[in-house]
């Protein structure tokens, strides 16, 4: 414990207040009325005021008290004090056109353009000064939303924790992209296998060398028992799109992808699993259940994401 914290943990903030009605009133009898107190309690209270501050604080007079200058030396602090306190003790409403406030959250990079982009947008007509930074997806972003480098994710597992809050978002459904001119985009049947006859590019996820969860996109080959060989693994989405551009290789992403107007216009999709679409979740921690502030990010990303 600190020096400050130790101080103040042997003062009962309640004897601010009654130094603050005291300075006011300059009178202890109309002060114990103003705080439902016995005059005897004032009395005690007014007491324990002079041990703490180390000063008489008041003199009495034949029409009251009479503070000291010491008494006055608080009086002029006590209100900007009293009021701070206020705040910090009260839920105000939350005003999005003035907070400036920052905040972050982790993004699939393939599910980013049609995922963020629209709430950002929106975000910086209704809150234009509020901080948006967004990270990549983790493999478990659970720790990161614990200790508070996050204070969203969108991630396609829940969290087993009741610690956690998750809110689904929508299904989403594995897809092949292929570059608009590629060779399997002639083919109409049996296009899966004719996939597999090419090299795929992957986005490499954030942590996922430390982190012993299986990479998702490969999780779907090998449950399905599928082989394909990957070409190429990067963590920037540019690169593995130039190398689609430029070689016969196909991307695993999921159908947000496509909802892009810029990929739309250079990557096609080639196939769906159909029967295979998860569910993407809004995740925050319960440390952020009663800030005003945090549940109107949430709300604001729901209601962005409302065309899943």
């Amino acid at each position: 414990m600190s020096n400050i914290e130790n101080k103040l943990s042997r003062i009962d903030l309640n004897l601010l207040v009654s130094l603050s009605v005291l300075l006011q009133e300059k009178n202890v009898s109309k002060a114990a009325q103003r705080l439902y107190l016995s005059q005897s309690a004032m009395s005690r209270t007014l007491q324990r005021l002079r041990e703490v501050f180390d000063d008489p604080l008041f003199h009495r007079s034949a029409r009251g008290i009479v503070p000291t200058a010491k008494a006055i030396e608080l009086g002029d602090k006590l209100p900007n004090l009293l009021a701070q306190l206020d705040d910090i003790l009260t839920h105000s409403a939350f005003d999005p056109i003035n907070c400036d406030s920052a905040f972050t959250i982790s993004v699939p990079t393939l599910m980013s353009h049609a995922l963020i982009l629209p709430f950002m947008m929106e975000l910086n007509l209704q809150a234009p000064n509020i901080c948006i930074s967004e990270y990549s997806a983790k493999i478990s972003p659970e720790k990161s939303l614990l200790t508070g480098a996050l204070d969203f994710a969108i991630h396609i597992n829940k969290p087993n924790s009741d610690d956690f809050n998750s809110t689904l978002i929508g299904k989403i459904t594995p897809t092949i992209y292929a570059r608009n001119n590629h060779p399997v985009t002639r083919f109409q049947k049996d296009k899966l296998t004719k996939c597999l006859n090419y090299g795929f590019a992957e986005l490499i996820l954030e942590d996922e060398i430390e982190s012993n969860v299986e990479h998702p996109i490969k999780a779907l080959f090998t449950r399905k028992s599928l082989k394909r060989k990957v070409i190429i693994r990067s963590s920037q989405l540019s690169i593995l799109i130039q190398m689609l551009l430029t070689k016969d290789l196909l991307l695993t992403a999921t159908c947000l992808l496509g909802k892009s107007k810029d990929i739309n216009k250079i990557l096609t999709p080639v196939y769906q699993f159909k029967n295979d679409s998860v569910n993407l979740y809004l995740i925050s921690h319960r440390r952020t259940d009663n800030s005003a502030a945090h549940q109107w990010i949430k709300q604001l990303l729901l209601t962005s994401f409302n065309t899943l």
